[in-house]
């Protein structure tokens, strides 16, 4: 049975690692965020649910401005008739792949 397209696994392998790097990613910079908050006094004195939120909010300030950036160049080009929501380079694939790594790293803080 087809699926309509054929398959790349190489392109396949490229994007799941480009996941699990943002998703790594992600994580370091809720770490390195809360170390920099920490240095404020305001930060400190919260309570320690404030200041997971806090460090929470870092991380999805910082994926909406990289997703964003990301995405125009995606939108701004023709689209393929074989992908047409990706575009015809691979940034339109980085940029679902950092945000589908964000989107890991979301899900796996909140629980």
């Amino acid at each position: 049975m087809t699926v309509g397209f054929e398959v790349d696994y190489d392109r396949a392998v490229f994007g799941m690692q480009l996941v699990v790097e943002a998703f790594v990613g992600w994580s370091l910079l809720t770490l390195i965020g809360g170390l920099l908050s920490s240095s404020f006094k305001t930060y400190s004195t919260l309570p320690t649910g404030l200041q997971r939120e806090w460090r929470g909010r870092i991380t999805a300030f910082t994926h909406s401005v990289v997703a964003i950036t990301c995405a125009i160049p995606s939108l701004l080009t023709f689209p393929t008739d074989d992908l047409p929501f990706l575009g015809e380079h691979d940034f339109g694939r980085i940029t679902v792949a950092i945000s589908c790594g964000y989107f890991l790293w979301d899900f796996l803080y909140i629980v």
